[in-house]
């Protein structure tokens, strides 16, 4: 299964191709920046924050409590796996 799931996973870095739009972005900011000689940014790279990774860890961590805090129905499926 290991090999299988290998073998498709190099298929699937093959063949599929990339949609991650802030890469895009970027990539196109820098084809057109070596064509024209101007210097091109990405909006991404405009709006890019500079938070610390402490407060990305932090923020990122908290996120299931505050889910299972605020919204019921995590709550309520949380309850019946507990039971469950």
């Amino acid at each position: 299964m290991l090999i299988f799931s290998a073998i498709l996973y190099l298929l699937h870095i093959a063949i599929v191709p990339e949609t991650y739009s802030p890469y895009l972005l970027r990539q196109r900011a820098a084809k057109l920046s070596k064509e024209t000689g101007l210097v091109y940014t990405s909006i991404f790279e405009l709006n890019a924050t500079n938070e610390t990774l402490a407060r990305k860890l932090a923020v990122n961590i908290s996120r299931p409590f505050v889910l299972l805090a605020r919204e019921l129905i995590v709550t309520l499926m949380a309850v019946y796996a507990a039971i469950g």
